[in-house]
């Protein structure tokens, strides 16, 4: 379904341009009377002498850009030196968050001021920016070089001022309603108090603090979304404008006072060890070179660490641990040492042994910094009889904020809004330091002995997944935490470094639509979920096989647009964190509930009779009733009402290939040689997961870190 907004300039310049040929739509404005008309005008060429981009040729022009849920393309009209009318048409799905009158009047502003760069709607901020792109797409080919700022109002500090009290508002972020209370003075916001929400722990809480910092401590509105959290930087922002507006307060002023971001200008830009990405490889090798000794700075490109970490359930893939014991689980290392070599295709030899043989290791070191396993619960693990799953606590991110704070507490240096460009070699091509910049776009040069590259993989790089994994690729959506664009790992290619296992696929088949974020696949490898055509309700695949693979592959070739994810109330019984993932999808409306296949069909537009035979010979299976139609054998249980209905796509999450390292975290140049001073861990290397096993990934990342401290510390070798 699509909406189209048209706004046009006046009427005797729409009479014009449909005698010049050109097709313009009108509304209800346009038929208003001579004298308004001419008002309009004169008030659009007074703009247009204070804003115009300059001359434009003639005619009608189309451009688009991206919005909240879909394209948004904008169709401009204009003549030799101005904009005459602006048609707006959005896709839109439940998610739509600018209606009509505000599309409307956001156009209109264009046209009053006569340039694309006017303030935004207020609870539109994506929308808006994804308009003012489209608009100035198409003024672009019309022949315009450059947009002028539209004049805004200036405000002073005498111009806040509230009603004194406390007032409470509810807006939509991105996994639901967020609560906000904020309380006032007669000139001051004294307090932002989130009283709930459903947002996602370490990525949305951490942007909600972030940004109340930055509120209360500027006193200002015009503060930047949280980059990797926007949709919930949205909704605690409209919350809190809200809570303005009930106290009386001016919006717009508080929207202009600037925001003081640090830019570390006159901190030190020198250490041992500059660590580049805060992903729990980088967060734990910090952490590891902090307590050996060394001086640690820790570059992050966002304003929270974390990484994929954040988005991960917390499961680490070791072996032969006190947590396995504590369970009656025997296991022995040469056994898992044999079995990662069975199970991974070309693994490095030297990485698989660092994998087995300091897992107890890594259990220690956590532990002795406050985080711990679960010793009443261990993941099966693929291909394997021996359960090496150890589940970390408290799960999924809330353990990644337990590291922040060991890393707070240990004084480690972070530089955040800090990204990493090139790196910075002396004359015998050893890498020195690295090239940053700050928020403001200044670069600043930071040395140091060591150069850690801990900056993720290239999931969200469309360039280098369409030349390592093919065309077909180019177009997978994201679903990880952004910031995994590839661009270091480019750097460290160009210096000379060789790289492996970058052609090795992992494509998630239950990246959901809406949002764009990827729903747990346990749900379908451990809880008994089912994933069928939106065209004909049909399974496709065994989705309990290989974490996904095969219904990847099976999405590419039958080419539907999106799948329906089917699931029941086994992933609310299954662990706490399928749990509080399970609820967040029902409750948010990511996922919707039915009670019946009829209700079920109906809605989804599918044939009952072929969506009950489908779940009735998959529950045959799982009773032992015949073999399931793809060889499934994993099952949790029959699949029963109520159900669960997602709507998923392949998309990516993360990246198995990476920097050829050996067991030191050392980066080996196309010779087969060390590259000096240049470190990688986590995502960014290669060699351990070109089959992706259910937490190797976690535990390569805390492995190599917790090794990297010491080894470049020198107390071990």
């Amino acid at each position: 379904m699509k909406k189209m907004i048209s706004v046009v300039l006046s009427l005797a310049m729409a009479t014009t341009l449909m005698a010049c040929g050109s097709q313009s739509t009108t509304n209800s404005s346009t038929t208003a009377d001579t004298t308004a008309a001419a008002e309009t005008t004169a008030a659009a060429d007074a703009s247009a002498e204070s804003a115009s981009s300059g001359s434009y040729t003639p005619g009608t022009y189309i451009g688009e850009a991206e919005g909240f849920s879909g394209a948004i393309i904008a169709t401009v009209t204009v003549d030799a030196d101005q904009i005459l009318s602006i048609e707006i048409d959005e896709s839109v799905n439940t998610n739509q968050i600018i209606d009509d009158s505000k599309r409307e009047q956001l156009a209109q502003s264009m046209i009053d001021a006569q340039t694309p760069l006017v303030d935004g709607i207020a609870g539109a901020t994506i929308s808006s920016s994804a308009i003012v792109e489209a608009v100035k797409s198409a003024l672009t080919q019309a022949g315009a070089t450059e947009f002028a700022e539209a004049e805004r109002e200036s405000y002073s500090r005498d111009d806040i001022s509230f009603t004194p009290g406390t007032y409470q508002s509810v807006k939509m972020g991105m996994n639901g309603e967020i609560e906000v209370e904020v309380s006032f003075s007669e000139d001051k916001v004294d307090s932002i108090t989130v009283l709930s929400s459903m947002e996602t722990t370490g990525v949305g809480t951490k942007a909600m603090e972030i940004l109340t910092d930055h509120i209360l401590d500027n006193q200002s509105l015009g503060v930047d979304m949280v980059s990797g959290a926007t949709y919930t930087s949205i909704g605690f922002m409209e919350a809190v404008k809200d809570c303005v507006e009930q106290a009386d307060g001016n919006v717009s002023a508080l929207e202009s006072f600037p925001v003081d971001y640090d830019t570390y200008a006159d901190a030190t830009h020198e250490a041992d060890v500059i660590i580049i990405g805060g992903g729990m490889a980088g967060m734990i090798s910090a952490l590891s070179c902090k307590q050996n000794g060394l001086s640690v700075i820790l570059l992050e490109q966002k304003e929270f660490l974390g990484g994929n970490a954040l988005a991960a359930t917390g499961t680490y893939l070791l072996g032969n641990t006190s947590v396995q014991a504590a369970q009656g689980i025997e296991d022995d290392p040469e056994v898992f040492y044999q079995w990662v070599l069975d199970t991974i295709d070309n693994a490095d030899p030297d990485l698989a042994h660092m994998l087995v043989d300091h897992s107890q290791e890594l259990v220690d070191y956590f532990e002795e910094n406050g985080l711990s396993f679960d010793y009443n619960y261990m993941k099966a693990t693929t291909n394997s009889d021996i359960p090496r799953g150890h589940q970390i606590l408290p799960t999924g991110s809330d353990s990644v904020g337990l590291v922040v704070d060991v890393l707070e507490q240990n004084d480690v240096d972070i530089r955040y809004l800090t990204t990493a460009t090139t790196f910075i070699l002396d004359d015998n091509g050893a890498v020195i330091g690295v090239n940053a910049t700050d928020c403001e776009g200044n670069e600043t040069a930071y040395y140091g002995t060591y150069v850690v590259l801990a900056s993720g993989g290239f999931g969200d790089n469309q360039d280098i997944l369409a030349e390592y994994w093919g065309e077909e690729c180019r177009n997978l959506k994201f679903g990880g935490i952004k910031g995994s664009d590839g661009k270091m790992l480019s750097q460290a290619i160009e210096l000379g470094a060789d790289t492996v296992d970058m052609d090795a696929h992992h494509i998630d088949a239950t990246l959901e639509v809406t949002h764009q974020i990827m729903a747990d696949t346990n749900i379908i490898t451990s809880c008994g979920g089912i994933i069928v055509r939106t065209s004909t309700g049909q399974r496709i695949a065994d989705e309990a096989y290989n974490h996904g693979d095969a219904i990847s592959e099976a999405e590419i070739e039958t080419g539907d647009e999106y799948y329906y994810l089917i699931f029941d109330d086994s992933v609310l019984e299954f662990s706490d964190t399928l749990n509080a993932k399970g609820s967040m999808y029902i409750n948010t409306g990511l996922a919707t509930t039915y009670q019946s296949i009829e209700e079920m069909a109906s809605d989804l537009e599918l044939d009952e009779a072929v969506l009950q035979e489908v779940i009735d010979k998959y529950n045959a299976a799982v009773r032992g009733e015949g073999e399931d139609e793809f060889g499934r054998t994993d099952f949790y249980g029959e699949l029963e009402a109520p159900y669960y209905v997602m709507k998923v796509s392949n998309g990516v999450v993360m990246t198995s290939g990476g920097l050829k390292v050996d067991d030191h975290s050392h980066v080996i140049n196309t010779d087969g040689e060390i590259i000096e001073g240049l470190y990688a861990v986590g995502e960014v290397s290669g060699g351990l997961m070109r089959v992706y096993i259910a937490g190797a990934s976690l535990s390569e990342c805390g492995i190599s870190g917790m090794l990297l401290g010491r080894q470049l510390s020198g107390a071990i070798e």
